[in-house]
């Protein structure tokens, strides 16, 4: 048929208004909702590309909220490709040491003594650069590589733990989880193996699990996060206030701290700040907190004046390879707000690292030393 983009597109968008029409059926009323990818052909073009690529503007569609129609177009091809090529090439890039595992000190804010560390994840691709854990985490949860991947990235960051440990008020490793992780088959077994194979103590172990977990299913979450507890191992909502669970299900989870998201950090000294409340809901849950994205000594003042006591930010320390937070932490305590600093005296950074035009969220955490009978909530603040 003979046509161009907006008769196409006028076409697309009466097939949505039809299709969202209810139909009744055993005496319901049910409408359908559907996503449509166009392809306008030229000359040259055979059957299989026109498929191709209408499917990928059909992927389009579905990923910006569905019921909606996309219109091919070549960028839409570029990222296709790089998305397919990804996704492939993810399976083998532990193995291939294009993965990396960086560590971000979480501090007590008020004497800057390290308390742990957040490992965060970073994918150096051949091709691509550095690709973002916002681009690739979903696509190995999507693949189901984020089981092993980070079943190697946790035994990684318990390994490194295990020296920190050893040194100074440094206690626990704190990791990320993914809901699909979280989900597997095996999943507490592999951590028991972890530990057991590393040397670390389970109450030297932190793992943070994002409000999406409640999205699949939330009785079988509560399940493995009250096993994890039995084990002695913690665990912590990630950008706790972000998602839509916060109110409604955090009461029933059994997690021991909450971690603010670097948005609300960042408006802490504002009127509007919702950090006040996060702290009443913390205190009525009995969980500590972890203040994120702290970047100036500003943030860390007024975090700590509302109660908070955890923090990790650039004010800190960016995210930085093991050996680097090996420095750190034998150099001892840093930015703190509770101690007075000379004019004149710079807020300590790790060395020769800073800060890049772009972050991307969390990926996975850090450790701390504690005596064999002493529990990590037993001396956090």
């Amino acid at each position: 048929v003979d046509t161009d983009v907006d008769a196409a597109g006028g076409t697309a968008q009466r097939l949505l208004e039809v299709l969202q029409m209810p139909l009744r059926a055993a005496g319901l009323d049910v409408a359908a909702h559907a996503s449509i990818g166009l392809r306008v052909a030229v000359d040259g073009d055979t059957p299989q590309q026109l498929m191709r690529d209408a499917d990928i503007a059909l992927f389009a569609a579905k990923s910006a909220g569905k019921n909606r129609f996309e219109t091919f177009d070549p960028e839409m091809g570029e990222r296709a490709t790089r998305r397919l090529t990804l996704k492939a090439d993810l399976r083998d890039a532990w193995r291939r040491s294009e993965i990396s595992v960086l560590y971000q000190p979480i501090v007590h804010i008020e004497t800057g003594l390290l308390r742990g560390a957040e490992a965060l994840v970073r994918w150096t691709h051949p091709q691509f650069g550095t690709v973002s854990p916002v681009e690739f985490i979903p696509l190995a949860e999507e693949t189901g590589v984020i089981v092993s991947l980070g079943l190697a990235i946790l035994k990684e960051a318990c390994r490194n733990a295990v020296t920190w440990c050893a040194t100074s008020s440094f206690s626990y490793i704190s990791v990320n989880v993914s809901p699909v992780q979280l989900a597997a088959d095996g999943f507490l077994e592999a951590v028991d193996r972890v530990l057991h194979e590393t040397g670390l103590a389970p109450a030297q172990l932190l793992l943070e699990v994002t409000e999406g977990v409640l999205l699949a299913n939330f009785d079988a979450a509560v399940r493995v996060l009250q096993a994890l507890r039995d084990r002695g191992i913690r665990t912590a909502i990630d950008d706790f206030g972000t998602g839509y669970s916060s109110l409604s299900y955090a009461q029933h989870l059994p997690v021991d701290l909450v971690k603010i998201d670097r948005a609300f950090t960042l408006e802490v000294e504002s009127a509007s700040s919702v950090i006040p409340a996060i702290m009443q809901i913390a205190a009525v849950l009995g969980v500590g907190v972890v203040a994120e994205g702290i970047e100036n000594p500003g943030l860390a003042a007024a975090l700590l004046a509302l109660g908070c006591d955890l923090g990790q930010g650039y004010l800190y320390s960016p995210p930085v390879p093991a050996a680097s937070l090996a420095e750190i932490i034998s150099i001892g305590p840093i930015a703190a707000v509770g101690t007075p600093r000379a004019p004149s005296e710079p807020i300590r950074r790790s060395p020769s690292h800073e800060r890049p035009a772009e972050t991307g969220p969390s990926d996975l955490p850090s450790s701390l030393a504690l005596p064999n009978d002493t529990r990590v909530r037993d001396v956090l603040p």
